[in-house]
């Protein structure tokens, strides 16, 4: 053991001195040393000044739930090794701590602390008060069982302060509230409480029945979960219960079935001496007066030796009431008077009041002095409990209003909560509404894509039969000029030349070969310049300027009639198309044009393809997110292009396309 202490020592002083250790570690080695300090062999004193330096450490953590936790674990040591100015001071720590952190939890338990402490220290108004908080702000968490622990201990105060019809109320209950859980132990507590105050409130049958209820339970424990003096102290007050209601056989069975019980821990101790007054008071009753004083001088030697005054004064007006019954009244008013005088030093009031009563009535010559001092004890305790009533009732009325402020702040958090819950379901139904609009808008936009495919598709294949007729056309224009012209030239050079060949006749001959050149010529040309208008995309822009030209918007194509568009496959076509289209329409829309120009020009490494216009213009960084030019944009990366956009307010915009010649 003495190793064990100087580990401690050592453990302890070697985590104050390394500050660079991780909190975590920390925290284990003060639990490690919190555990260890209640078993140890380290005296009193060192055990407190441990603490106190593990409170001073704490003291400057940060407030969360951990460290709060740990505070509760040295509260509890302190407790148990007797520490109560620091069991106090940790436990208004925590209170303080766990209302900045709004720990409804933690401040219940502060309370339930700051109870135990009072109670212990006899200020049970401070003690009541205490659990009256801890009760509220458990009902917050609906913690039923700390609920009903809490209202047995307030059950206890109003009894001990003479409030038995408050009390019985209140452990009830409590009662109820620990009911719900399988504790024997705190059940047992309860019933016993619950007894207790039937039995001041003059309801003995009840009061044995929950005796007998808590004694059921003890009898299902093992010996290891309960002492004897449980046992013991239900013996007693079972036959208590029945002397009272003078059943006294039944008292002396119940006694004697209690003394059965004793053994070497519980021999002459206080539920041992109280058990053998109580049945000499039986057998008092009962007239057995020789049984009688034997057990009543062996309580009081017992009591007596124990230094117990609360006991001695029982013994005292049991051993009165014994001489009384042998007619010895001198002798009776003896032991009454030392009964008096020892409840006067210890400010027992209750059993002063009884052996009062017992002197004014059989001690004639100062009868009238002891009544007087009965009727002003006996006010005074009426006086004492009107304060009380009014006191507890101020504690009440407080606690209601706490009450009233966590049910305020409940009501707040509750509507926080579904105002919170409405907005994220509203959030997510924008979301999805959002969400369809898009996926809308993109279908929209791909039917708008598939529609332009075709009108572009149908647009070509139009272009195709126009340059398909004309090639025909051209080529029954060519066959007739070869057949009116050429062939005939050529015939009629024939017959020249069958004829002799006369010098006028070559001059003819070379003239007419001369023609024939000139119209082969001519008809070459012709051809040349049709063949490169077929299969031309430009008819196709042509006639998209042409059907959106009107006498408030005339759009202009300035392109080279001789720009060759077979190096265009047909999703870069549909993309300049749909691009000039855009262009356009917003043109007619937004940019108050009354003319616009559209160029499409090579150079050396590009195409350029250029819209401008003389509208009021735009801020692009305004209206750079628009569908339209969202759709420009989108078909200028499909060719990999550039898209470039100057606009001046009320001087027009121009908007150009560069793409990169195909490799």
């Amino acid at each position: 053991m003495q190793y064990r202490s100087c580990f401690i020592l050592f453990l302890f002083f070697s985590l104050l001195s390394c500050s660079d250790r991780p909190l975590a570690e920390k925290h284990s080695a003060i639990s490690t040393i919190l555990d260890s300090l209640e078993e140890d062999s380290l005296s009193m004193q060192k055990k407190h000044r441990v603490l106190d330096s593990i409170f001073d450490h704490l003291a400057h953590n940060s407030n969360n739930t951990q460290h709060r936790e740990l505070l509760f674990d040295a509260a509890n040591t302190a407790y148990n090794v007797k520490h109560l100015d620091l069991y106090l001071r940790i436990s208004q720590n925590l209170l303080e701590l766990a209302k900045k952190d709004k720990d409804t939890a933690h401040i219940a338990r502060s309370y339930y602390y700051l109870g135990d402490y009072y109670e212990d220290i006899v200020k049970l108004d401070s003690a009541y008060a205490s659990y009256s908080y801890a009760v509220k702000f458990y009902e917050t968490q609906k913690d039923t069982l700390h609920i009903g622990m809490m209202q047995k201990s307030m059950a206890v105060i109003l009894f001990e302060e003479g409030l038995f019809n408050q009390a019985e109320v209140e452990a009830f209950n409590a009662l109820k509230n620990l009911n719900h859980y399988n504790d024997k132990k705190l059940l047992i507590e309860a019933y016993s409480t619950v007894a207790g105050i039937l039995d001041q409130n003059s309801q003995k049958e009840e009061a044995i029945l929950y005796n007998q209820k808590a004694l059921n339970l003890i009898n299902t424990l093992n010996s290891k979960e309960y002492t004897t003096y449980s046992k013991l102290g239900i013996y007693n007050n079972i036959g208590y219960q029945y002397n009272s209601l003078r059943e006294y056989e039944k008292a002396e069975k119940t006694f004697l079935e209690g003394l059965v019980l004793l053994d070497a821990n519980s021999k002459n101790s206080i539920f041992h001496a109280m058990l053998l007054n109580n049945l000499a008071f039986t057998y008092i009753k009962t007239n057995q007066l020789s049984k009688a004083e034997k057990f009543v001088l062996e309580a009081f030697v017992i009591r007596d030796s124990l230094q117990n005054p609360q006991g001695l004064i029982s013994s005292y007006s049991r051993l009165g009431e014994l001489y009384l019954a042998k007619k010895d009244t001198l002798q009776a008013i003896d032991y009454w008077k030392k009964g008096f005088k020892t409840s006067e030093q210890v400010k027992a009031r209750n059993t002063a009041l009884t052996n009062l009563r017992y002197l004014s009535l059989y001690d004639q010559k100062n009868a009238m002095e002891y009544a007087q001092r009965y009727y002003e004890i006996n006010d005074s305790l009426k006086t004492l409990q009107i304060e009380n009533r009014t006191k507890f009732a101020r504690i009440e009325y407080e606690t209601a209003q706490l009450e009233a402020r966590n049910e305020l702040l409940s009501q707040r958090l509750t509507l926080f909560s579904i105002l919170s819950i409405l907005g994220v379901l509203l959030s997510v139904l924008i979301y999805i509404v959002f969400k369809q609009k898009m996926i809308q808008k993109r279908l929209l936009f791909e039917q708008h894509q598939q529609n332009d495919r075709e009108l572009i598709y149908k647009l070509i294949l139009q272009q195709e039969e126009i340059a398909k007729n004309t090639l025909l056309d051209e080529r029954t224009r060519i066959s007739a000029e070869l057949h009116d012209g050429i062939i005939n030239t050529l015939f009629n050079i024939r017959l020249m030349l069958s004829n002799e060949c006369k010098q006028e006749n070559r001059d003819l001959i070379a003239s007419e070969i001369e023609g024939a050149q000139q119209q082969i010529r001519r008809i070459s040309h012709n051809l040349q310049d049709q063949t490169l208008t077929l299969g031309s995309f430009t008819p196709i822009l042509e006639n998209l300027i042409e059907k959106n030209s009107t006498d408030q918007h005339a759009f202009t194509l300035l392109i080279a009639r001789n720009f060759d568009w077979s190096t265009f496959d047909y999703e870069t076509k549909m993309n300049i198309y749909r691009i000039i289209q855009e262009s356009i329409q917003n043109i007619i829309k937004h940019a108050q044009a009354t003319r616009a120009i559209i160029s499409i020009v090579e150079s050396t490494s590009n195409y350029h393809i250029k819209i401008q216009d003389n509208g009021v213009g735009f801020k692009v960084s305004e209206v750079k997110k628009g569908i339209g030019l969202k759709n420009i944009q989108y078909r200028v990366n499909q060719m990999n292009a550039i898209l470039t956009i100057n606009s001046t307010e009320k001087k027009g915009t121009i908007i150009e396309v560069i793409l990169s010649k195909v490799k």
